[in-house]
């Protein structure tokens, strides 16, 4: 116990800040940027990059902050979300997020961080599972899980809110249609030569804008700004792409670039 790193001090916020380049570090080498790499062991995938992540970490960042958390905690909070999809292939019946929480925790206990941190990082990084109920609606698994304390549970709200920042942001619609295209297989750059099932999708992203609560409220004042306009937005795209107005996923591309010029 006389070795142990006390919680606030200089190298225990190193470790864990060290953990966190390595995690981005991971998913770049692995998933890609989104720009399109040439390099084949990069898997260049669409939605869940680099980009993504680095989003992800920023946004866990400001939250922690918004939430005075203590700077040891904001720094926890950022890592955890650095890692939160270090690892996106799912093996056998593990849920991706289970596996990156596997990473973290391992690099964690690796580094001799508390039993507590490692315990918050694990549920933190499953909070962000998604899981439709029985009318459609997403909820994250942030709030089926029973923490064990408030420092536990702030973390966690700040890291699954987090991954949903871009929802009703100005990039929030590319962001979207980024994920679809990753769904369908496709790669960072790539376009589908058709806009089948993206009407279906587009009904998503319009009831997803329509009920979804961030777990930490305090998320919806810092990001969810441009609620309304992504919604309306997804509601048009959706009617254009019904009455065949919009044909072409380079017509889908413009209207991403068009709001997120309009609004950013």
């Amino acid at each position: 116990m006389e070795n142990m790193i006390p919680p606030e001090s200089q190298e225990h916020l190193s470790a864990i800040e060290s953990i966190g380049y390595e995690a981005l570090a991971e998913v770049a080498h692995a998933y890609g940027d989104g720009s399109g790499s040439i390099r084949p062991e990069v898997r260049d995938l669409a939605y869940h990059n680099l980009n993504h992540t680095t989003r992800v970490q920023n946004a866990a960042r400001t939250l922690a902050r918004d939430m005075q958390l203590s700077p040891y905690d904001q720094a926890l909070a950022a890592t955890i979300a650095s890692a939160h999809d270090v690892i996106h292939d799912r093996i056998d019946d593990i849920l991706p997020e289970s596996a990156s929480a596997a990473w973290l925790t391992t690099r964690m206990q690796e580094m001799h961080l508390p039993a507590e941190d490692i315990e918050i990082a694990e549920l933190a990084i499953m909070s962000t599972v998604c899981t439709l109920d029985d009318q459609g609606r997403l909820l994250q698994y942030y709030g089926q899980i029973m923490f064990p304390n408030e420092r536990s549970a702030q973390i966690a709200a700040c890291v699954a809110s987090a991954d949903m920042e871009a929802l009703a942001s100005a990039h929030g619609p590319r962001v979207g249609h980024d994920l679809f295209r990753e769904r369908l297989g496709y790669k960072a750059q790539e376009l589908p030569p058709s806009l089948d099932d993206l009407a279906a999708f587009q009904e998503e992203q319009v009831q997803l804008l329509d009920t979804y609560s961030y777990p930490y409220p305090g998320a919806e004042l810092l990001f969810g700004g441009l609620r309304r306009h992504a919604y309306l937005f997804h509601l048009s795209l959706l009617q254009d792409i019904e009455q065949g107005r919009i044909t072409t996923w380079q017509q889908v591309a413009q209207a991403d670039e068009a709001f997120y010029n309009q609004y950013a």
